[in-house]
């Protein structure tokens, strides 16, 4: 990849896919939502879908064929946790709620993640 040093990428501090793979394309990325984090409604969802993992939390599909019951009820309800949690942490409104604040977004651009 070829540098990019004009380009920004504004993320949700949460944002656990987003930051990771921006952060390999070049440019800046400008986490936000870090402020009071623990009292926003991002982080009842997001903090319950950790703990589980990849699979657990993409596979939507039919009913693999084992002798377990799968999905269980603790990966479903991390499923619902994620869910709600990628809606905060990937909508536009919330993420415009967000940048209205001073102290999220800063004059220069810089933000508070």
């Amino acid at each position: 990849w070829s540098s990019h040093d004009s380009l920004y990428v504004y993320a949700h501090a949460a944002d656990f896919i987003a930051t990771a793979v921006d952060r390999s394309m070049g440019g800046s990325v400008c986490l936000l939502g870090a402020k009071n984090f623990s009292k926003s409604p991002a982080f009842q969802y997001c903090a319950r879908a950790i703990g589980h993992s990849g699979p657990e939390l993409f596979y939507r599909g039919p009913q693999p064929t084992t002798s377990e019951e799968v999905p269980t009820a603790k990966m479903l309800a991390g499923q619902a946790a994620f869910d709600a949690c990628h809606y905060y942490t990937h909508s536009i409104w919330y993420v415009a709620m967000l940048m209205e604040n001073e102290d999220v977004l800063m004059l220069d651009g810089t933000t508070d993640g």
